[in-house]
């Protein structure tokens, strides 16, 4: 049986675990272990590239997070 490509692969599932372990040294590799499936670490890459997932920064949700916890109240 083949595996699939990650393009296939959820976009959503692949960004909860990016967003669990961004940060980390092996961020990548803890991506691919965490992938269901049998995954190059390569298309896990290429996959966290066209989604615009960098290491070290935060994703759109992520950011959307934390502003809501560091607004003071009485803040709109």
């Amino acid at each position: 049986m083949k595996s699939c490509s990650p393009g296939v692969v959820q976009a959503g599932e692949l960004r909860e675990v990016f967003e669990e372990v961004n940060g980390m040294k092996d961020c990548l590799q803890r991506c691919v272990t965490a992938m269901p499936g049998t995954f190059k670490k390569s298309q896990i890459s290429r996959q966290l590239k066209a989604m615009g997932l960098k290491r070290n920064r935060l994703t759109e949700s992520q950011v959307s997070s934390s502003t809501l916890q560091h607004k003071r109240p009485g803040e709109p």
